[in-house]
């Protein structure tokens, strides 16, 4: 009995987790330009840039136009990128010298 009521349970997570699932699928894309390892991204929709971890650098992009718009380097190998809008400020961390940037 309890092997059929938890298979059920089972199924219906299954089940209410597929119809829950959202869609995505690919609308465009944005050539970078270099050759180092990629890492995250993170978009910040109120100011319409995508920051991009590449290497040593980030690289900003406007949304958009696509274009890359800045560079912020100066780095040895950079993982990932937080925003905080609320205090104007953006986080990087630099796995090569174990900080983060502000």
């Amino acid at each position: 009995m309890f092997f059929r009521t938890f298979a059920a349970v089972l199924l219906f997570l299954g089940t209410a987790a597929t119809l829950n699932a959202q869609q995505y699928s690919v609308t465009g894309h944005i050539p970078l330009s270099g050759d180092e390892g990629w890492d995250y991204l993170i978009a910040d929709p109120s100011n319409r840039q995508l920051y991009v971890s590449h290497g040593t650098n980030v690289q900003v992009v406007g949304l958009d136009t696509g274009k890359q718009v800045a560079t912020i380097g100066g780095m040895k190998h950079i993982h990932g990128i937080a925003l905080a809008d609320d205090l104007s400020k953006g986080f990087i961390t630099d796995g090569g010298d174990n900080v983060v940037v502000v």
